[in-house]
């Protein structure tokens, strides 16, 4: 319906609003957050206290796992579904004050987390990060190689 396919459309708009935000969310906190995360006694728990930088690296690897943890969540809760009947379709173009809620209370969570979690997260994060590169490279020649052949093709009987 008509009805069903703005609402997709909205949805795709509002997951790329969600991941801007997250962005905009993780510069700012990268600039600002460090002197606050200073007086955090479970984040700033050593006994000499780690340069400006590593604050700032903590705050965007906060963010970080929460998205990662919204996402994979909608991920996982998704699995299966094959077309618009399924019910649980309703769950990824809809409910959208429930995820801005869940998304903002998980980023706020993260800064709640001992430092050894986003630690293990970060390390996990830069394999994950060279795993999807990867992806993304053999996914481009897939499709280059793809459409290569497809002018080929086209151009052939007239050779």
């Amino acid at each position: 319906s008509f009805a069903g396919g703005m609402a997709r459309k909205y949805a795709r708009i509002a997951y790329c609003c969600l991941f801007a935000m997250s962005l905009i969310i993780a510069w700012i906190m990268r600039e600002y957050a460090a002197p606050l995360m200073r007086m955090i006694s479970w984040i700033n728990n050593f006994s000499h206290t780690p340069s400006e930088e590593w604050f700032e690296t903590q705050a965007v690897m906060r963010v970080s796992l929460a998205n990662f943890l919204f996402f994979m969540t909608l991920a996982l809760l998704l699995i299966g579904v094959k077309d618009q009947r399924d019910t649980r379709d309703a769950w990824h173009v809809g409910g959208w004050m429930m995820k801005f809620m869940g998304w903002c209370t998980l980023i706020i969570f993260m800064f709640f987390l001992p430092n050894e979690i986003i630690s293990v997260y970060e390390a996990l994060s830069k394999f994950g990060s060279a795993v999807f590169l990867l992806m993304q490279v053999i996914i481009l020649l897939d499709f280059t190689h793809n459409w290569n052949n497809a002018w080929v093709e086209r151009d052939t009987p007239f050779w």
